[in-house]
């Protein structure tokens, strides 16, 4: 990946207990409030979608696969952050392409998006697109043993991202998008993560060596003019002329 396309995300899944991750992901469709916002009371879906998951036995088979997905998901993550260097394990801040929570943000104002409103999506639709995404993000191609082991070591962590951002609930209840908004989401995720591959025949070992060299270039030449500065205000003091400065400032 392109590091200029990377930026530093939050894995929000990784620190919630076991009370907050179902308050978070888990969706009944036996409840008597379900389909309602328990803060205001409202719709956050529209009635005859509600009445449609309750007379469709599918619905709630597909959100309690969702909801075992983002489990496993949950423990994935963890074994994957207690891999990070000491006193970050906890930490739910790490790198990936694009800033999904930016493309949300931007759908929402964008598309004008009414909290107060009910949204026009199905569960059904809402899973459906998520995992059409998940499976347009390929960095390895090819089906034999090593190519799809590569493919899952570098699109695991984007995966958890993506599903426990844009999982069902969240997507009705806590974002309240439609189905306009979503789609233009989901595009503009696929394209930020295409767009932050490294191209085959690209100098990655140039790239690099630039990358870390720059910045110690950079950092030496800050260090000269701070010194040449100290010495500049320490001999200023006791009133030098300028010219003694000039050939006597240490480089």
């Amino acid at each position: 990946m392109d590091a200029v396309y990377i930026e530093r995300q939050k894995f929000e899944s990784l620190t919630f207990a076991k009370k907050e991750f179902l308050e978070k992901y888990e969706l009944c469709v036996s409840d008597k409030d379900f389909g309602i916002d328990p803060a205001t009371g409202l719709h956050f879906m529209e009635p005859d979608i509600i009445d449609n998951c309750k007379n469709d036995h599918e619905v709630q088979f597909l959100l309690d696969r969702e909801l075992e997905i983002l489990k496993e998901d949950q423990a994935t993550l963890r074994m994957i952050m207690a891999n990070r260097e000491k006193g970050r394990e906890s930490d739910p801040m790490s790198y990936a392409p694009g800033n999904i929570q930016r493309v949300i943000m931007n759908a929402t104002q964008q598309f004008r998006i009414d909290q107060s409103q009910p949204s026009d999506l199905h569960p059904k639709n809402i899973i459906k697109k998520i995992n059409s995404l998940l499976q347009k993000l390929v960095v390895v191609h090819g089906f034999d043993s090593l190519s799809m082991e590569a493919q899952k070591n570098a699109t695991t962590a984007y995966e958890i991202l993506i599903r426990s951002t844009l999982a069902t609930k969240r997507v009705l209840l806590e974002f309240r998008l439609n189905e306009v908004s979503l789609d233009w989401i989901i595009g503009e995720i696929e394209h930020r993560f295409h767009r932050a591959k490294v191209n085959p025949l690209e100098m990655a070992g140039v790239l690099a060596a630039q990358s870390i060299g720059e910045p110690t270039t950079q950092m030496t030449l800050n260090v000269s003019i701070l010194l040449s500065i100290s010495w500049l205000e320490l001999l200023s003091f006791i009133n030098t002329p300028i010219i003694f400065l000039l050939f006597h400032i240490p480089f």
